[in-house]
């Protein structure tokens, strides 16, 4: 079966209280997130915002709640399947599990991982940058889309450090920056490196050093 034809999961992924129910919120209303059939959403944690009843009804979509990762096996998969028969599957996974079982969520052969997305908190993420950088990695790097909110007080210097370092972690993935009035324009950052990879001799100033070092780890040669 080709992967199109496959019944469609999204992760959504993000440390808590990140903005992954409200993406998840958002991303229900939307029309061109609209499906005839029904939408399960797993919940892997549980915040402080709650889904709106309303909207889940009239977006057709049903909570599984998982306590445990070990929950998550083929049965569990199963019975979802034959209890709602979902048009598509929505996963807001906990952001402090393993993020390595995300290879192999063991899924029916009939879906298919269509898309990882990773929400970041743009006020915090200093702080897990500082404190948490292995497990951010690789976050982003298991991620297609990246999405950084609540950017209102962040600066225009530190998002750009930001696309910087999220870019040399993940190159292939979009990023997405938003503040209360919603996107970013992307224009107005740059998207390149800190240094120059054509110069006959590559400078690298010092506190560019660790956007550099994850860099040449992913590409060494």
């Amino acid at each position: 079966m080709k992967q199109q034809e496959k019944m469609p999961v999204f992760v959504i992924n993000g440390f808590l209280e990140a903005g992954k129910t409200q993406f998840i919120t958002n991303t229900l209303q939307q029309d061109y997130f609209q499906a005839d059939g029904t939408t399960v959403l797993i919940l892997c944690e549980e915040g402080d915002t709650e889904y709106d009843k309303e909207i889940l009804k009239k977006t057709r979509t049903k909570i599984v709640t998982v306590e445990d990762i070990s929950e998550m096996d083929e049965d569990f998969y199963g019975r979802i399947e034959a209890l709602y028969d979902p048009a598509r599957v929505l996963m807001e996974y906990n952001g402090m599990w393993p993020i390595q079982i995300l290879r192999d969520l063991k899924l029916p052969k009939t879906w298919g991982l269509y898309q990882a997305i990773d929400v970041i908190d743009g006020s915090t993420f200093e702080l897990y940058l500082n404190n948490m950088k292995p497990l951010l990695a690789l976050l982003v790097k298991r991620s297609e889309l990246v999405i950084m909110n609540r950017c209102d007080e962040v600066s225009d210097e530190n998002i750009t450090r930001y696309r910087r370092g999220l870019k040399a972690l993940n190159p292939q993935a979009e990023l997405i920056f938003e503040d209360a009035e919603g996107e970013i324009e992307q224009e107005v950052l740059e998207e390149d490196l800190p240094y120059d990879m054509k110069a006959d001799v590559i400078k690298i100033d010092p506190k560019d050093y660790g956007i550099w070092y994850i860099d040449a780890m992913d590409k060494q040669d």
